[in-house]
């Protein structure tokens, strides 16, 4: 029953410990741990190494425990988007009108959303105006001037939109594509430049107009604006169909054309949607 302890030695130095964790050990704990011999210094250190906290890494400020500032990179909230679009600026609300000889027909309640009312006869012109008056509001002083590349529907609601905003719109389109549909966008005030046999070539004179002269590219389908333009679709849905939710329970909306856009125009319907038990389908 004899133990004798070893008082730390202070000509012992850091240099006694392996080379590996020199660096890694309190001074205070090296001055211990050099008092003992290599076979037992060597695993304590490294068992000192692995029970020590790790040191805090950088982070940037926060505003707090429990709290996390918002990231730019966050997808963007398109209820709120579509809440906040400038649609209705210009543009009002389409019927929602019941079918009730295909709802006969097809054993459904059959609801049609008269999008055609609107210019260019396309929901479009919703995404259209959304996004160039959200570019104009940004702009400041000096407005953007725009390009975009079409063979029908799109660029018109597009020279539409740029006409009521006052803005400057180049609209490339091919060769093949019929003088009517370019009189059309011409008529609303924008520029028409024929590009090559096909859209893709139309595309490629519009991306490089973009590039070397500065013009800004609209048209896109998926810039948020567009999508928060398709959203204000499925909430007017929202409210125009409410009242007969609670009656059925099962319904269905069939957009013709845009069926993509469509599909997420039930985004911010979902988020707000209560639950009654609607079932809509998109074809």
């Amino acid at each position: 029953g004899y133990s004798r302890r070893l008082e730390p030695n202070p000509a012992c130095s850091r240099s006694m410990l392996p080379r590996w964790c020199r660096r890694r050990v309190p001074r205070a704990t090296a001055r211990r741990l050099g008092t003992l011999p290599f076979r037992i210094r060597a695993p304590l250190a490294r068992l000192i190494e692995r029970k020590a906290p790790a040191a805090e890494a950088f982070r940037a400020p926060a505003l707090g425990d429990g709290e996390a500032l918002t990231s730019a990179t966050a997808a963007p909230d398109y209820l709120a988007l579509a809440l906040r679009s400038r649609v209705y600026d210009h543009l009002g609300e389409t019927p929602l009108q019941h079918a009730p000889a295909l709802s006969e027909a097809l054993g459904a309640s059959v609801h049609i959303k008269r999008e055609d009312v609107l210019p260019g006869f396309t929901f479009y012109a919703r995404c259209a105006v959304n996004e160039l008056a959200t570019l104009r509001a940004s702009s400041g002083a000096a407005p953007p001037r725009l390009v975009t590349a079409s063979i029908g529907s799109r660029g018109h609601a597009l020279a539409w939109a740029a006409d009521r905003l006052r803005l400057d719109l180049t609209v490339v389109m091919p060769s093949p594509t019929p003088s009517s549909r370019r009189d059309a966008v011409s008529r609303l005030g924008a520029s028409v430049l024929i590009h090559g046999e096909t859209l893709v070539d139309s595309q490629g004179e519009a991306a490089r107009l973009a590039a070397e002269e500065g013009l800004v590219a609209v048209g896109s389908h998926d810039a948020p604006p567009v999508l928060a333009a398709t959203g204000t679709v499925g909430l007017e849905l929202l409210r125009q169909h409410g009242a007969a939710a609670a009656a059925l329970s099962r319904a269905a909306e069939s957009p013709l054309g845009g069926a993509a856009d469509a599909q997420r125009a039930q985004s911010p319907a979902r988020d707000t949607a209560p639950p009654t038990g609607l079932n809509p389908h998109w074809v």
